[in-house]
């Protein structure tokens, strides 16, 4: 058993946006994705949806929800320390070698 959801793969994407219909109705027409699962919230706006082309998943949340940390990932995700800094301006530098 390997925890991956069916259809899901093991490194997958999140985008954090602001309006979920907008960006769902501008991947369908412009890459040709299709709409896969859909979370609405209690005033039926879109929390939480997925969108796929071919095996490829894209989950969108929406940026600013309170299931959302800085930056807009999803809290206790694990995500790269850069990219965690790099949400409170934080800036690359080269190393010193």
């Amino acid at each position: 058993m390997s925890g991956v959801a069916p259809g899901m793969q093991a490194l997958n994407t999140y985008l954090a946006v602001a309006n979920i219909a907008a960006t769902i109705d501008f991947l369908e027409k412009t890459f040709g994705f299709t709409r896969g699962v859909w979370l609405p919230d209690a005033d039926g706006q879109l929390r939480y949806a997925e969108m796929r082309h071919g095996n490829l998943v894209v989950m969108l949340i929406r940026r600013g929800d309170e299931a959302t940390g800085p930056g807009g990932a999803p809290v206790n995700s694990p995500r790269p320390t850069f990219a965690s800094a790099s949400c409170t301006g934080a800036a690359a530098r080269p190393s010193q070698a």
